[in-house]
């Protein structure tokens, strides 16, 4: 499934190019969101959308909409996991339901979820909770900076003074 742009520049004549596999379309970030969503796996989202994991952390990192979109598929996709969990704790692990086209990729998804032991479950929930309860991990762009205070440091050093002092008595 090869996508095809036209594509042309000054004095040369129009040709018909594949799109590169870092190239996104509506219908791969779809994709891959539907499959993030289905799986909490990039690796395998990619893989079905046609393109490869570090562009779609790179557009991640470039595209706030995306980016929420990304944590949102993953909130819906933690949520599945721990439905699995809990059923699989019961034993009565309902089915997804077949929806529009996605019957391969829910596929792909129980298949991921099947080969999970539970301390593995258990891994990605504790992960999640984190995730949700602390948000995501914020990116270098997104972190302020924050300039100290004349008195904060003066404080820190003054503690790193007495630190060191306390080093050279212990050694003499």
């Amino acid at each position: 499934m090869d996508e095809l742009r036209i594509t042309g520049s000054k004095r040369r004549p129009l040709q018909l190019q594949r799109l590169s596999k870092t190239h996104w379309t509506k219908t791969k970030r779809a994709r891959f969101l539907d499959v993030l969503a289905l799986s909490c796996n990039v690796k395998l989202a990619a893989q079905e959308a046609g393109v490869v994991p570090s562009s779609a952390y790179r557009l991640r990192r470039l595209d706030p909409d995306f980016a929420g979109l990304w944590r949102d598929a993953l909130l819906a996709g933690y949520e599945r996991l721990e439905t699995e969990l809990v059923g699989r704790a019961l034993q009565s692990v309902d089915p997804i339901l077949p929806g529009d086209g996605g019957e391969e990729a829910a596929a792909a998804a129980d298949a991921a979820v099947e080969k999970m032991d539970a301390r593995t479950i258990l891994q990605v929930l504790a992960h999640r909770r984190a995730t949700v309860e602390g948000g995501m991990r914020p990116s270098r762009r997104d972190a302020q900076r924050r300039i100290a205070a004349e008195e904060e440091t003066n404080a820190a050093l003054l503690k790193k003074l007495a630190v060191f002092e306390r080093q050279v008595r212990e050694r003499t």
